[in-house]
């Protein structure tokens, strides 16, 4: 084997290494960039906030969790539209009602209801326009949980 072989293989040897050598930082470099963009987990024992929405990363479904300056406390579960379906509320004295969405409007509410202009534990169904449309005859002898 000749000298001139023996460098020709050398710098066949040396490219194929740079090349290498670009791949391995090119990998590196991608798979730190996406651990950066995805953030530190955060370990906490309490968080104190008025509000707290979490979201699906490719729609618009998700949970909100939130307190009124009202005093309404409220978590909501949004469709993939982005539209609100399941409602659990509690108004600032603690009457509690849960709704169920249908089309932007509350269709089935369970809790503290109004039958008339008086509230009580029960149950209604509701039309698009929000009126009631059905609700048991018979009142619920159980008192309001109002104050």
């Amino acid at each position: 084997m000749d000298i001139e072989h023996r460098i020709k293989r050398l710098e066949r040897t040396n490219h194929a290494l740079w090349v290498l050598l670009l791949l391995t930082a090119g990998i590196w470099t991608a798979s730190h960039a996406r651990a950066a963009n995805k953030g530190p987990d955060i370990i906490a024992n309490s968080i104190r906030t008025k509000s707290l929405y979490v979201t699906n990363p490719y729609g618009k479904q998700g949970v909100q969790l939130e307190v009124g300056d009202s005093g309404i406390v409220s978590l909501t579960i949004t469709d993939p539209n982005g539209k609100q379906s399941i409602a659990l509320l509690s108004d600032p004295s603690g009457r509690p009602i849960m709704c169920l969405y249908f089309q932007g409007k509350c269709r089935l509410a369970l809790g503290d209801v109004y039958r008339g202009d008086s509230r009580e534990l029960n149950l209604q169904l509701r039309g698009g326009d929000g009126q009631i449309v059905w609700m048991p005859d018979a009142r619920n002898p159980a008192p309001s949980v109002a104050k």
